[in-house]
């Protein structure tokens, strides 16, 4: 039961979600040896379950359960729920409270010296900011997701750059940003047969994704890459990062 739990605590950041019977295997277990950490990881697996079913509500309340089965001391499942339920206010817009939560679970990240959780955190928090703030903290959030080997937050981070391209009007990087987003979403779905690669895709956020690529004009696919600025941009990103996770 140990490795379940410690699947379901990976699954963000390799983009692998488990089965819905997971949940209840969890839950049970969870019960019976008295492992509130359990517990809550088995509602954060359901929660993630409803977002993909477009179920919000559900989610929010299946985090909150999961919240108040954790000691309110860091912790990774602690942690990793917060940044859950950022994710979702994000997506409601509600920005004060999901700022509230981010900044806990960054604090969080750095007390446990996690930088998978730290790489979640900054792109929650990137995905925010204004264009030019947003750019340098972006790339050192893909820096951080490409040396943890996490495919999951590396495609988001380079769709979150494609996204602020598209924002400031540079389409050498949105095409920089989605390229490398779709370069590796397609090694993710590679070992993947059919079932798994239809719920692969079907995945609400490489949906929208493959709907943002699909509407980017010609010149924005045709647009070269800026080698020079790209490279400075992240030789800089790489020095932004603490130095526990460098």
């Amino acid at each position: 039961m140990q490795a379940l739990a410690d699947a379901v605590r990976l699954q963000r950041f390799n983009g692998a979600l488990l089965p819905r019977a997971a949940v209840e295997s969890l839950r049970t277990a969870g019960e019976r040896e008295r492992r509130a950490d359990w517990i809550a990881l088995a509602h954060l697996l359901a929660a993630a379950h409803e977002r993909v079913a477009g179920h919000i509500d559900a989610a929010l309340l299946l985090l909150e359960r999961a919240e108040r089965h954790l000691p309110d001391g860091p912790s990774a499942e602690l942690a990793s729920v917060l940044l859950e339920r950022c994710e979702v206010l994000f997506d409601l817009e509600e920005p004060e409270a999901a700022s509230r939560l981010l900044a806990r679970s960054c604090a969080m990240a750095h007390v446990l010296r996690d930088g998978s959780l730290l790489a979640w955190a900054l792109l929650l928090h990137g995905s925010q900011l204004p264009v030019d703030s947003a750019v340098p903290l972006l790339f050192s959030t893909l820096e951080l997701a490409e040396s943890l080997g996490s495919a999951e937050l590396t495609w988001r981070a380079h769709r979150a750059i494609g996204l602020k391209g598209r924002a400031a009007g540079c389409a050498w990087l949105e095409r920089d940003g989605y390229v490398g987003a779709h370069r590796v979403l397609d090694r993710m779905a590679d070992p993947l047969g059919p079932s798994d690669l239809a719920r692969f895709w079907a995945a609400p956020a490489r949906r929208a994704f493959l709907d943002e690529w699909r509407a980017a004009p010609i010149e924005t696919r045709d647009a070269p890459s800026n080698r020079t600025v790209l490279a400075e941009i992240r030789e800089e990103s790489r020095g932004a990062l603490p130095a526990y996770v460098r």
